[in-house]
């Protein structure tokens, strides 16, 4: 089963518009069969996880040990706690057969720099990076105007407007028809 890790802004409005994006890529990407990996808490990561379970799909989350079980969204079915804030990086990172992600503050632009820089130097192996909104490229065309070292990304790191696009490009990617078969 393939895993899809969404990024994206834990303080996101359940009544924002772009909650509803995220909820709706979590529901089509679960009814193909994908799990949906997060970090488990609000915004981002519980749309994500709702869209997957109103279609029956399975939600996995990495959260962090030192914080309440209670601030685990009700959507997610198995969590699995880090000792800290950067393992529980890694194991986002290292979790995903594809990557979205949405709008986010710092908290996600670390998520995205250490995927990157992680494949770039093959610690991992490479993998899409679909980021959603004109906020990421702009970002991370900034981020390599100033690199000392020009940031290539082009083989894995793929740019949309919009979430149904990531979607649609994802399940090509992986090889998902809508009944999840390969």
């Amino acid at each position: 089963m393939s895993k899809v890790v969404f990024f994206g802004s834990s303080r996101l409005s359940e009544s924002s518009a772009g909650y509803q994006e995220v909820r709706e890529s979590g529901a089509l990407l679960a009814s193909c069969g994908c799990t949906i990996v997060s970090g488990g808490y609000g915004g981002v990561m519980k749309a994500s996880c709702e869209g997957a379970k109103r279609v029956g799909g399975r939600t996995l989350a990495f959260t962090l040990h030192d914080r309440s079980e209670e601030l685990i969204n009700e959507y997610v079915d198995e969590f699995i706690p880090a000792p800290g804030y950067l393992s529980r990086l890694e194991m986002l990172v290292s979790a995903g057969d594809a990557y979205i992600a949405f709008e986010g503050g710092s908290g996600t632009f670390l998520e995205i720099a250490a995927l990157i820089a992680l494949m770039q130097r093959n610690y991992i192996r490479k993998r899409p990076l679909y980021c959603v909104g004109e906020q990421w490229y702009e970002t991370l065309q900034t981020a390599t105007f100033y690199s000392v070292e020009m940031l290539d990304t082009d083989d894995f790191v793929v740019f949309t407007d919009t979430a149904q696009e990531a979607v649609h490009a994802i399940k090509k990617h992986l090889h998902l028809d809508q009944n999840g078969a390969v």
